[in-house]
């Protein structure tokens, strides 16, 4: 299999503003090229980026096409995760980023879907060290979905949001977080990397209709025991109260099967180790364990899945 794809993006700048075109990478909570396979996602289009003001960043893009991670070619469209509606010919989205008060950034985005949706996200991330070895973080992401245009996919009247909180003591982190989709359709996002909230995980997005979740999660830096850059996870989530009954049946999200009284869980178990020195430094190697059971209701499979990856940064000139 063709594992190869070429692309090129003309830049210009003026003062501490960025207009781009062409094919590229681009990261933002609507639409966000990811990068968690041999090839990175890309996007075909206008990006504009713009940090004039201290601690505001502005952004604005017009996309005609995304090449998903395994493509070999430009024109197939956009990547769309759960409809299989009819697709939008274009993607625009504007945002804003600010991160003036010190541990707090908050960011609010709209965009559109062309003749699908309209989709608005509003998101917060708080830090506070307490002490040296003590500290407080909470990640706050809501998205409000609408039909708009031919509603290619189908009627969409969809709020999901989720909040996780954190607590590190020395070596240890637990987080606990808590996600709610109050839809009749799935929450769902163009590109592989536009889903901020905290229970999308590595087998499931826990994004079912109706669905409400919780996450716990604990994470160990090894490296108070004498092994720097290793760091073991294990994190559950549960959803519950799954009810698709009520999808637009000549929609794009009917094909699912959602039914009622869905309920599912998924455990994950990681080893991340980052080699701190020597030739290979900045070597990581992550190897994960996960698996996933549900119901038939909540209309994914049962998996379980061991993942080995390796990446390695390149330094260019």
């Amino acid at each position: 299999r063709d594992a190869s794809r070429g692309g090129a993006a003309a830049k210009v700048r003026l003062s501490s503003s960025v207009l781009s075109y062409g094919e590229q990478r681009v990261k933002t909570p609507v639409f966000s090229s990811s990068d968690s396979r041999l090839l990175p996602e890309t996007a075909t289009g206008f990006f504009l980026d713009s940090r004039e003001v201290d601690h505001l960043r502005l952004v604005a893009g017009h996309f005609t096409e995304n090449a998903d991670r395994n493509a070999s070619s430009h024109d197939q469209g956009f990547v769309v995760n759960y409809s299989n509606g009819k697709q939008g010919n274009s993607f625009d989205l504007a945002g804003m980023v600010y991160d003036g008060i010190p541990g707090l950034s908050a960011s609010l985005y709209t965009s559109r879907y062309e003749d699908s949706w309209r989709q608005h996200y509003l998101g917060a991330s708080y830090r506070k060290a307490l002490a040296a070895d003590r500290s407080l973080g909470m990640d706050l992401n809501l998205y409000r979905t609408t039909d708009t245009g031919q509603s290619l996919s189908g009627a969409i009247d969809n709020t999901t949001w989720s909040l996780l909180t954190s607590w590190r003591q020395g070596a240890h982190t637990f987080s606990l977080g808590y996600q709610e989709v109050d839809g009749d359709t799935p929450f769902d996002y163009v590109t592989r990397g536009a889903i901020y909230i905290g229970n999308a995980v590595q087998l499931s997005d826990f994004n079912a209709p109706n669905e409400r979740s919780w996450q716990a999660r604990y994470d160990l830096a090894m490296q108070a025991y004498g092994v720097p850059g290793l760091v073991l996870s294990a994190l559950y989530v549960r959803g519950s109260g799954i009810d698709g009954s009520h999808v637009d049946l000549r929609g794009g999200y009917a094909w699912l099967g959602y039914g009622t009284g869905g309920r599912h869980w998924e455990r994950d178990l990681e080893a991340r180790y980052v080699v701190q020195d020597g030739p290979a430094k900045n070597l990581a190697l992550s190897l994960r364990y996960n698996v996933h059971r549900g119901n038939t209701a909540q209309a994914e499979t049962d998996t379980d899945q061991v993942r080995l990856a390796v990446e390695y940064p390149l330094s260019m000139p």
